[in-house]
């Protein structure tokens, strides 16, 4: 039988009739020289390089996102240090001068209780004499002792007075008021915010031969015929009077056609 070879029902029905079909001996026998099977070669070789290449651009991204992440981290290390530097050189100057207005202010204060000293030892003295003015002292004694001790209090009471006038005897306070931009550093809530900076990548470009060979191959630009123009070459005489056409051949014989000879006739060749 020519016929007896295995084919399904399917096939038979939608292509039995169809005179392009093609036995798949035929196809295969010369399926390993075949334009297909090389490109698929060269495809899967295309794909790999592709792939590693790929490959190695992402790992090296990594190695520098690794390297940028050192680099941050050194970058937060030395401006933490700066910033400590920086808050100790505040600290330094702010306790000067705290210990300078502590000592102004402390001097100030101990010469007044040095005089209030002075003065309650005078008082002191004033009412131990008055005692013995009292217990002891005649009515002249008396007179004459009590003028002195009065000019004595006196003065110690416009001293005091003194003193409440040009405010000697106002208390002093020491506060610290923190500079707002330090509060604001305090109440900060982040030491800084790490951004994302995306750029394309070479190797998003797909390789192949195929796209390589079309770059390199590109075709050459036709000119439009109505930018085609003509040089004359030569001239010569034929006996053709209508001539319907010419042709030349690759030995530069120039051969033409007509319909009837009666004069010659001068031809142009341009080229």
């Amino acid at each position: 039988m020519k016929h007896e070879c295995p084919i399904c029902y399917k096939c038979i029905k939608e292509h039995g009739k169809c005179s392009e079909v093609i036995p798949l001996e035929d196809i295969i026998s010369e399926v390993k020289s075949s334009e297909l099977f090389r490109d698929l070669e060269q495809s899967l070789k295309d794909v790999l390089e592709n792939i590693k290449r790929i490959r190695e651009d992402r790992e090296n991204n990594v190695k520098s996102i690794q390297t940028q992440k050192k680099k941050i981290t050194m970058e937060i290390d030395s401006i933490k240090t700066q910033i400590i530097q920086h808050l100790e050189k505040l600290k330094g100057s702010v306790i000067k001068e705290l210990e300078q207005v502590y000592d102004d202010h402390t001097c100030r204060i101990q010469s007044i209780i040095s005089s209030l000293k002075d003065h309650e030892h005078e008082i002191k003295l004033c009412s131990t004499e008055f005692e013995n003015i009292t217990k002891y002292a005649s009515d002249l004694q008396t007179f004459l002792g009590m003028r002195e001790i009065q000019s004595k209090v006196t003065d110690n009471e416009s001293r005091l007075k003194t003193m409440i006038s040009n405010k000697s005897l106002e208390n002093v306070d020491l506060q610290l008021i923190i500079n707002d931009k330090v509060q604001g550093f305090l109440i900060s809530e982040k030491f800084g915010t790490i951004t994302i900076k995306e750029s394309s990548s070479a190797c998003t470009n797909i390789a192949t031969k195929k796209i390589k060979q079309a770059q390199i191959s590109s075709p050459n630009t036709v000119l439009p015929i109505r930018n085609i123009s003509v040089d004359l070459k030569q001239t010569f005489d034929t006996s053709c009077e209508w001539p319907s056409g010419c042709s030349l051949t690759r030995t530069r014989k120039l051969g033409a056609t007509f319909s009837q000879i009666t004069m010659p006739t001068t031809l142009n060749e341009y080229h």
